[in-house]
């Protein structure tokens, strides 16, 4: 409900900063996890497309990790996968089975445009989508029956394709640290954010001037979202 927001995407890419987004459905519903990822990543792709200003050399690899892609996933990705790389943005996607990504011209861009592609242990469909790409070193018997913490890769190194092959991975040698992660979440607090009293009152007195906008209702269906996603 803010006016101005103290998130500058330009900023943290350029910077080197880190921005953690939470976008769980429980709490958020899946309607408004959908339409924020999608909001997100279009303003994401915008600052990353206006680096063209920046020399090449000063473009600064910023990395964005996405988890349940599939939620969010729509042409723009399309889009995003081909051009990202000449401005210096490196995209790692993560979910559970191919299938949940419905159209499947993001399927061939995701396959068309990735360097790595890392395989765990997969289901039936999967496996027989994945194989032809780790032919004739690995099958969709061998990826459907990889044990725990085992991985096929496929990637290049140096520009060359090198032949797939496993790795394994290993388990975190400590527990997480709750009290810096706390310390982390209040000093950026402190630093980009406002007393939530502030900012209330400030979205109050904007209702009080417009009261149009308290007949504002986005209905909570995913379904709404059609029209804006196609």
């Amino acid at each position: 409900g803010q006016k101005r927001s103290t998130i500058d995407l330009e900023h943290i890419m350029n910077e080197g900063k880190i921005l953690l987004v939470n976008l769980a459905k429980g709490e958020l519903s899946e309607a408004n996890s959908r339409f924020l990822g999608m909001v997100l990543m279009a303003k994401i792709q915008a600052a990353a497309m206006r680096r063209a200003d920046l020399p090449p050399e000063k473009r600064r690899m910023f990395y964005l990790y996405v988890d349940e892609f599939q939620s969010i996933a729509t042409q723009n990705f399309i889009s995003m996968l081909s051009e990202a790389r000449k401005f210096g943005l490196g995209i790692v996607l993560a979910n559970q089975f191919v299938s949940q990504i419905r159209n499947p011209s993001i399927v061939q861009s995701i396959f068309g445009n990735v360097g790595t592609i890392i395989v765990f242990r997969v289901g039936r469909d999967d496996a027989g989508m994945l194989e032809p790409l780790f032919q004739p070193f690995f099958s969709s018997t061998d990826l459907r029956n990889l044990p725990n913490w085992t991985a096929c890769v496929k990637t290049s190194i140096g520009g060359q394709v090198v032949p797939p092959f496993t790795v394994q991975t290993i388990l975190p040698d400590r527990k997480p640290d709750a009290q810096s992660s706390t310390t982390v979440r209040l000093r950026s607090r402190e630093k980009y954010g406002r007393p939530r009293e502030q900012v209330q009152k400030e979205i109050e007195e904007s209702l009080r001037a417009n009261p149009r906008l308290r007949e504002f209702e986005i209905e909570d269906d995913a379904d709404c979202f059609n029209d804006f996603e196609d």
